[in-house]
């Protein structure tokens, strides 16, 4: 088969590899659909996120490897030894990107759900930049029919959708504001509506991403690059702010991401005892002065794993469309050779007027 191996961060080519085999409790995949995530594109680019040390140890001891990829969905061509919940010809997806260690307290009191022991897709288990990969049953989910291999390969990032909403404990009909609406704050409006917000309000900079959270029921979207998203969600909520506020955009200004902006704005934009959610994986120091969030009483959340039936409603959302990812799934490239592209587009997506990643759709 073919795949995509890192000799250096730098330097990865396309190459013929042996076919894998599953171990006992693992699948092998036909991948139909993969994509790059933003902090798969960062790491490549050696950018500042974490983990690009970790990944530089792996290569120097290890190349070539098979970093990255994994976002994806495929079917099941084989089964490995003890493997139950699983049939060859199934529909899956990517849900999880790390299996339980099966050994550190959380796994050991039932919660292998937080467990940060096991082995990444994408680093110790090859990834899924390839025709075929040999996957643990604990990072997949059955994915019905009326959902397709593109959809498929979103859900993995909509599980921090998921969590971010989960962890915000949105109470039935309350207002809430997400800034930014890329794949992230759209999964997590559609998630949060269909969870009982009342009013939600969103901002974003780009065009086509303020066109997208209006076709996709946002009650007010507030054009950042024209008007202050603080004064304008003020304005809305009667001067106090929201209760609940999700910062969507913090991240490398690179990749199109608010650097920290976003992170200050919801700082000042949440009411007093209100909470903020920060579902990005961002590096450095947090811009933001501790007496503002202690006078004000804010909650700051970041969210993490969620168990087994959460993982399951993300796929029944998409099943009976109350999430609906696929108005986001707007560059898409054809064939395993176009990877690199892939990485490109999702890199620069405000150039390309990306909004989810760029899709391969596999050969």
């Amino acid at each position: 088969m073919k795949a995509w191996q890192f000799y250096t961060l730098e330097d990865w080519r396309l190459e013929e590899v042996p076919d894998p085999k599953p171990g006992p409790g693992e699948v092998v995949l036909r991948i139909r659909v993969v994509q790059p995530s933003v902090t798969e594109v960062i790491r490549r680019n050696l950018g500042p996120t974490t983990g690009v040390d970790k990944l530089a140890a792996l290569i120097r001891d290890k190349a070539p490897v098979r970093l990255f990829g994994h976002e994806y969905a495929g079917e099941v061509v084989a089964v490995g030894k003890g493997v139950t919940t699983f049939k060859q010809g199934d529909r899956v997806a990517a849900i999880r990107s790390r299996p339980p260690c099966r050994q550190c307290g959380f796994c050991l009191s039932g919660q292998e759900e937080m467990c940060h022991k096991g082995p990444l897709v994408g680093q110790e288990i090859p990834g899924c930049f390839a025709q075929y990969a040999a996957l643990p049953v604990e990072c997949l989910m059955k994915i019905p029919d009326s959902v397709s291999f593109q959809e498929g390969a979103t859900v993995q990032p909509l599980h921090t959708c998921m969590a971010s909403v989960i962890c915000a404990n949105i109470p039935i009909g309350e207002t809430i504001a997400i800034l930014g609406q890329g794949i992230i704050g759209t999964g997590i409006m559609q998630i949060a509506r269909a969870s009982g917000a009342g009013t939600i309000i969103t901002s974003d900079i780009r065009d086509t991403n303020i066109k997208l959270s209006k076709q996709l029921g946002a009650d007010h979207v507030i054009n950042a690059s024209k008007d202050d998203p603080v004064a304008a969600i003020r304005k809305l909520t009667g001067g106090t702010g929201p209760t609940i506020v999700f910062d969507a955009a913090s991240g490398s200004p690179e990749q199109g991401l608010s650097g920290f902006e976003t992170f200050k704005q919801a700082v000042d934009l949440v009411r007093d005892g209100g909470r903020v959610v920060q579902p990005a994986l961002v590096s450095g120091p947090l811009p933001v002065e501790t007496t503002q969030v202690r006078m004000k009483s804010i909650q700051l959340i970041w969210p993490g794993g969620i168990p087994r039936h959460y993982e399951e409603h993300i796929v029944h959302l998409l099943a009976t469309g109350r999430l609906n990812p696929k108005l986001a799934i707007n560059k898409t490239v054809q064939g395993i050779d176009k990877v690199p592209e892939a990485f490109t587009i999702t890199g620069n997506k405000a150039a390309y007027g990306a909004i989810n990643p760029c899709q391969i759709i596999m050969s």
